[in-house]
């Protein structure tokens, strides 16, 4: 029923595999190499499958050791149990390597224990019967559709019950891979639709099909995250009759909806200069950003509590407690190589010192953790836009800032909070659309700006859209638009750009000619929170990629508001670049955006 069964290290590196237990030929080198390359390298894992040609493939990550757990089927099979497996090999096969992982630091290939093997076989049996499903061909074959597997086996360890070796199912999950409409037609496959009856069954006594046919309206239709519709909603979708309700469901100009997108309640104020300055995260409870204290960080540092004060501590006191820190730190979404620069400046910071009277080991490791957390926080440099803003426009220009970054982070989104913020403080904004790739990202920007020019009746700015379709050069379509501006008294520019992969050297070197022709005053990079570990190959990429004497000026991190506390991506963009985060976005309304706040950050970062 599988076609493989493979564990790898985040590095590619192929630890174990076990060959296909299903007939017909292996699954093709390429299906592995594009999850590594479509799903880890940038960093897409949405869901924990997908499809690819006739294969879908699942998979597990242990982040704390590197490691990634990966199934490959035939799609056709819909094998239900296929999350099942991961999770309870993962777990017994940590159990058994996992210390001889983190010594070899994953590098390294493993002698496989030949108990792990029968239990994987026994495993696997284990569900197909549960499933009703029969083994087509034996559970273990010769040879491997990835790598060669190492046969050498090494000193007895002892299998886990069987109660351990078969975790559940993560509730809710769906087991079929997430799969676009348009994938699914271009398969041959046709999306079913929840709630249809079959034709061939009989309609009930009274039933409205026995009343003849009656020609209704189009109905609205809902796709489910597996990719089929749903039961239709009951919504009309012709938005065409004059003073009917419009898309927006508030009539034809949308105020009632335009109205739902900006909360400002509590949204920020104006400083006594008479700026208006958005509020920092943090600041209350309101931001949908989990601010609940939750205790200063012991579990990770628990070893040395019993010591205090008057200690002078040497590597072999601080080595258990910062080992707990790096993994604490790797939980809370921050980078290895971050974590890592982390360990080693508290280590430097600690060693020769004297505890103070009655302060614990503990104490002492937290409080240069939190220190060196603020180091990498804290810019360098002050950045005051608006007081930038005012000393460009006195010399008869607009202040122009362009965002970039990888695909659906949120630069559009972004660009206008962004927007809207200016809009208070009652400056002309002008928004140059100039991705000129993605299929309605002109007419994504247009609506923004529809809804911008409704809520700042009230502000007093402006806000207008500089577009010239789709297929140009964008770096032309900048320039352009910054002469218009210039022209037509606008205070700022701000520029939306394609989305392209930071891997991809192509999409890349373009960047180049875009910072040289548009020279805009600053370059923000949005990147998403929940990133994990690419992020810092993410801004160091970007960064490099606007040629020589040409950086990124800032950070916007978007979805704070999904990540709870695990704020380490924060960290680890600011340490590979030594850039700020200027905003964060913690939701999808215009007024969801703050101020990063460092000492929030680091509480975050700290908390248990």
């Amino acid at each position: 029923m599988l076609d493989a069964f493979t564990i790898l290290t985040r590095g590619g590196v192929v630890l174990w595999a076990a060959p296909k237990t299903s007939n017909g030929p292996p699954p093709p080198n390429t299906v592995l190499n594009s999850l590594i390359s479509t799903v880890f390298v940038e960093e897409r894992a949405s869901t924990a499958s997908y499809a690819q040609g006739n294969y879908t493939v699942r998979w597990s990550v242990a982040n704390d050791l590197g490691l990634i757990f990966v199934v490959v089927y035939q799609s056709l099979l819909q094998l239900t149990w296929a999350e099942e497996l991961l999770e309870s090999v993962k777990k017994v096969f940590i159990r058994m390597y996992g210390e001889e992982i983190k010594e070899g630091k994953g590098e390294v290939l493993l002698n496989v224990d030949v108990k792990f093997e029968d239990f994987f076989s026994r495993r696997v049996k284990e569900l197909e019967a549960d499933a009703g499903a029969t083994p087509r061909s034996p559970p273990l074959l010769t040879g491997s559709p990835f790598g060669t597997r190492p046969t050498n086996p090494i000193d007895t360890v002892s299998t886990p019950a069987g109660k351990d070796a078969g975790a559940p199912p993560t509730p809710g999950t769906p087991s079929a891979p997430f799969m676009t409409p348009d994938a699914m037609k271009a398969r041959g496959l046709r999306p079913a639709v929840k709630g249809r009856r079959s034709s061939g069954r009989a309609s009930p006594a009274g039933s409205e099909s026995d009343a003849g046919p009656s020609k209704k309206g189009k109905k609205g239709r809902r796709w489910g995250m597996d990719g089929a519709a749903e039961e239709d909603d009951g919504q009309t979708l012709d938005f065409s009759a004059p003073g009917g309700e419009g898309a927006n469901g508030a009539g034809e100009d949308g105020d009632a909806h335009v109205e739902g997108l900006a909360d400002t309640t509590d949204y920020g104020g104006k400083l006594t200069s008479g700026e208006f300055m958005v509020k920092d995260l943090g600041e209350d409870d309101e931001d949908g950003v989990s601010t609940k204290a939750k205790g200063a960080l012991g579990g990770a540092f628990g070893y040395l509590q019993g010591f205090i004060g008057g200690k002078t501590l040497t590597s072999e006191d601080l080595a258990p407690a910062l080992a707990g820190m790096q993994e604490h730190l790797l939980k809370k979404n921050v980078a290895k190589p971050v974590a890592t620069h982390l360990v080693d400046s508290v280590e430097k910071s600690l060693v020769n010192t004297t505890t103070k009277s009655f302060e614990s080991i503990q104490a002492a490791v937290n409080g240069a953790t939190e220190q060196a957390l603020k180091r990498i926080l804290t810019p360098g440099v002050g950045l005051d836009l608006l007081r930038e803003i005012s000393r460009v426009n006195k010399e008869k220009r607009p202040y122009t800032i362009s965002f970039v970054g990888v695909n659906g982070v949120g630069k559009s989104t972004n660009l206008s909070k962004v927007a809207f913020w200016l809009l208070q403080n009652k400056l002309r904004i002008l928004v140059a659309a100039c991705d000129t790739f993605r299929s309605g990202a002109v007419e994504q920007l247009r609506v923004h700006v529809k809804n911008l020019t409704k809520l700042s009746e009230r502000s007093g700015g402006a806000v207008e859209l500089f577009e010239r379709g789709y297929g140009k050069d964008a770096a032309a379509i900048a320039k352009d638009a910054i002469s218009y501006a210039a022209q037509n008294n606008f205070d700022v520019v701000l520029i939306d750009t394609a989305g392209r992969r930071h891997n991809d050297a192509r999409l890349m070197s373009s960047l180049e000619k875009f910072a040289q022709l548009a020279r805009p005053d600053k370059i923000f990079m949005v990147g998403e929170a929940l990133v994990g570990t690419d992020s810092v190959a993410q801004a160091r990429n970007f960064s490099d990629a606007l040629g020589a004497g040409r950086k990124l000026d800032g950070f916007v991190i978007s979805k704070v508001d999904t990540v709870g506390d695990m704020v380490g991506t924060l960290v680890s963009m600011v340490y590979s670049t030594g850039v700020p985060v200027v905003f964060v976005g913690v939701g999808q309304m215009y007024t969801d955006l703050r101020v990063l706040s460092v000492g929030w950050a680091v509480k975050m970062l700290m908390e248990k």
